[in-house]
């Protein structure tokens, strides 16, 4: 083999190289976790997309589906898909040079230049579906243009329109914000076939459009049909992502887009104008050269990213969620006036070379956001679930993230829509069956606080159940919640703390396991209107070190000592997760009573041992975890 052979395959292992490189080093996106959870449950693609108002296309998150199947839904597996997806558009780029330009050399040029794109190896890394539509933009792009190679070929057009039409179909069922390359097609239909100046040429050219009319019209006939069919969720999801519409501020938008084209989304501000001129001015002048160099279906499809840009203008002020990267399937026609340029001269080369260079470092070295990395928080949840917990969660990415973080639970965790948007008229109804169905709810709260009184459900909790133990990690707080009701006391084991307080308690389970969450059933009575008073139940080990704790005011922090009035019975439903490390022996819970103004315990009274200031509720041997493969 020659030598250039061998550069084709040598820009494809770079570009597979630089995309599985730190492919797990950033955490999951909420985007991917709404992916995970549509892929996972992909037979039921349409009835969730109406169920959970989404807009997106079903192709991209259908195949994430079979692929998790076969590879699983680690996230190193769901995102190796779009890896693949990434170094197939570098291939297609490369041919796609080929085609325009007429020469290998200038294509290996285009295909390098895509396989070291910040840009898009930054969605290639991504279990979305932007790499997947690049590739497709690219593979209709070369099916139209052979489509327009030579129409007059009796069986030819049926082929490529047949051909056309599912990598179109498959493109616009992966983003619809690919719909803008159907308009730039026509662009190099138009100078190619021809116009209908000339009346006697007439029948001729409507003769060669028939082709390309059919092939966009079966490109369009499943994208229609889905809509027809999704249309409730399609409305509704819209609707939201243009609750909160920004601005109209074009020069923003194209700066942005420019900007992210050239350096990728990890830049500095002050860089984003400078890069945005940079390859504005850049691809300008590569199709000046392009012109001049008579490659004119190159130079028409390359001109036609204005419609890319006019498109993005049109809708990035009525959606909040619009971003450049749903124009990433342009960039390959961004870049190939660009390897033109390069051509001129080597310096050229070598600068644009550097420039690249810089985009990767960023890519590979920007800073992790501690507020939406949620893997120490998965990294619990995946120690202490058990089979039959329920999770109740306001988002379905919640659903994906645990999914992929924490792979048991897709077994383990019955996920149920939290209920907070209720006016808590109904809110028992919708409760009751989750605290009779199990022992165990794990309560998500995003940007929002399981404590504020409007989180209805988590306030039914409060009340009706024991809070076992939170986490939080950013914006994200999950809160294990034992949702029995506690049951009356009787000839129960009873103490006195102080002369303030009386507490009587309910007998605790002999035997645990790590990871398992100890109930215990308190009630107490005011001897007097008490103090500000904490109230903290201790786990010890068998040397008798504090080893877990949690202190909270009675009924889960919802009946604090100062508002008790003498005399009043209070019934307190108490827990407490035992550590999933915790070896095997005797442990000892006890209760403690504080003054919160310095800390000072209160002793028991009479019948305790002189001095104690602790109440011993019982001792819990703890067993091996037989019940956890987790723990094991």
């Amino acid at each position: 083999m020659r030598p250039r052979s061998w550069l084709p395959i040598l820009i494809l292992l770079l570009a597979f190289s630089l995309r599985l490189a730190s492919l797990e080093r950033r955490p999951l996106h909420f985007d991917e976790g709404n992916n995970v959870f549509f892929g996972l449950r992909a037979p039921h693609l349409l009835q969730d997309s109406i169920e959970h108002s989404e807009a997106d296309p079903p192709l991209h998150r259908a195949l994430l589906g079979g692929w998790m199947a076969l590879a699983g839904t680690s996230p190193f597996a769901i995102r190796f898909l779009s890896v693949g997806w990434g170094v197939l558009a570098v291939a297609l780029a490369n041919q796609l040079g080929r085609v325009l330009l007429h020469n290998r050399s200038h294509a290996n040029l285009l295909g390098m230049l895509m396989a070291g794109s910040a840009f898009a190896i930054d969605y290639s890394q991504e279990a979305k579906g932007y790499a997947l539509v690049s590739a497709l933009a690219l593979a209709s792009t070369l099916a139209w243009l052979r489509l327009l190679h030579n129409p007059h070929t009796p069986q030819r057009p049926v082929r490529s329109s047949l051909t056309y039409a599912l990598c179109t179909a498959a493109m616009l069922g992966t983003h619809y914000f690919a719909a803008p390359l159907l308009g730039m097609q026509w662009v190099v239909a138009l100078i190619n076939v021809g116009g209908l100046g000339d009346l006697r040429r007439l029948r001729d050219v409507l003769s060669q459009w028939w082709p390309l009319v059919r092939a966009q019209t079966l490109a369009c006939v499943p994208v229609v049909l889905w809509i027809g069919l999704a249309w409730r969720g399609i409305i509704a999801g819209g609707a939201k992502a243009a609750n909160a519409p920004a601005g109209f501020h074009p020069i923003e938008v194209l700066s942005r887009i420019w900007g992210e084209f050239g350096m990728g989304r990890y830049m500095a501000e002050w860089m984003i104008p400078i890069a945005a001129i940079a390859l504005v001015s850049c691809w300008l002048i590569g199709l000046i050269v392009v012109w001049r160099r008579g490659l004119q279906r190159a130079f028409w499809l390359c001109a036609s990213v204005v419609i890319a840009l006019l498109f993005a203008e049109v809708i990035a002020p009525r959606l909040s969620i619009f971003y450049p990267r749903f124009l990433l399937w342009a960039l390959p026609l961004v870049l190939l006036p660009i390897t033109q340029l390069m051509t001129l001269r080597r310096w050229f080369g070598v600068t644009f070379g550097v420039a690249i260079a810089l985009p990767l470092l960023s890519l590979y070295t920007s800073p992790i956001d501690p507020q939406t990395d949620y893997r120490p928080l998965f990294a619990e949840l995946r120690k202490n679930t058990r089979a039959g917990d329920v999770a109740l969660g306001t988002y379905i990415w919640m659903d994906g993230m645990a999914a992929s973080y924490a792979p048991e639970t897709i077994d383990q965790l019955i996920w149920v829509r939290d209920f907070y948007q209720q006016d808590g008229s109904d809110i028992d109804p919708l409760m009751q069956p989750l605290q009779q169905r199990t022992q165990r709810i794990w309560h998500f709260n995003f940007e929002r606080s399981p404590d504020d009184p409007a989180t209805l459900s988590a306030l039914w909790l409060r009340q009706h159940g024991a809070e076992v133990q939170r986490w939080q990690q950013g914006n994200l707080t999950v809160v294990l919640f034992d949702p029995t009701a506690p049951t009356a006391i009787i000839d129960s084991q009873s103490s006195t703390f102080g002369d303030q307080l009386s507490v009587a308690w309910s007998p605790i389970p002999a035997d645990v396991q790590p990871g398992d969450s100890l109930r215990v059933n308190l009630q107490w009575r005011a001897l007097t209107r008490p103090e500000a008073l904490g109230i903290s139940l201790q786990w010890l080990g068998p040397e008798g070190a504090l080893i877990a704790q949690r202190d909270q005011d009675a009924v889960n922090g919802l009946s604090p000592t100062l508002a008790w009035q003498p005399d009043q019975v209070i019934v307190d439903a108490r827990a407490l997760l035992i550590p999933p490390d915790a070896p095997p022996g005797d442990y000892t819970l006890q209760l403690v009573v504080y003054r919160r103004a310095d800390g000072q315990r209160l002793r028991l009274a009479s019948g305790a041992p002189a001095g104690a200031d602790a109440q011993i509720l019982g001792v819990v041997r703890v067993t091996s975890p037989r019940d956890n493969p987790a723990l094991r």
